[in-house]
This record gives C-alpha cells, sequence and structure tokens, in this order.
C-alpha cells in the first residue's frame, strides 16, 4: 500500500469518525427538533460512510489484493487464458466483431 492512498484511507476514517462522534453528541441536545434530528441523522449516516470507505480502502490496498488483481489482469490481457473459457459461438462473435473493427 502506497502512503499517500494509506493516509488518504485514515484520514476518510478519522473524518468519519468525527462526524460520527459530532452527530451523536448533537443528538442527545437536539433530538426533540424534527429538521435538526434529520439533519443529525444524516451527519451520522455520513460519517458511517466515511468510516466504511476508509476501512474498505485499507483492506483493499493490501499487498495480497494488488498482487491478485495484477496476477488476474496479466492472465486475461497478457495470455489472453479467457480465450480457452468461451463458446464456439461466443469465439465467432469475437472474430466476427475483430473483423468488423479491423
Amino acid at each position: 500500500m502506497r502512503k499517500s492512498s494509506k493516509r488518504g484511507a485514515i484520514i476518510f476514517s478519522l473524518i468519519g469518525f468525527i462526524l460520527l462522534s459530532f452527530a451523536t453528541l448533537l443528538e442527545e441536545k437536539y433530538h426533540e427538533v424534527p429538521v435538526v434530528s434529520f439533519f443529525i441523522n444524516l451527519v451520522g449516516h455520513i460519517g458511517i460512510g466515511f468510516i466504511v470507505i476508509g476501512v474498505l480502502s485499507i483492506l483493499v490496498e493490501t499487498s495480497h489484493w494488488v498482487d491478485y488483481f495484477k496476477e488476474r489482469l496479466t492472465e486475461i490481457v497478457i495470455d489472453r487464458k479467457y480465450l480457452g473459457n468461451l463458446s464456439q459461438d461466443e469465439l465467432i462473435n469475437l472474430q466476427t466483431d475483430i473483423l468488423k473493427a479491423f
């Protein structure tokens, strides 16, 4: 994981925790006002979204996942192993599309 993407994921998570804490603190004070309560709940949900984005960013950008996607893309784009999985009709359609494009 690159430093900049890890830093970004941590910042997203921190912003999420701050928004969620802010919403929780304000909820105690303004829970009886419907309009304000709606916006407080909205801020809380946005905070949860930021936390989830940060955690998923950290998980997806681990070296295991990066290596996995590099390997899969190599198989698909360079080795063209996916061609062995296509049916005869799909191969004929692919060949027709290639000839039209050529």
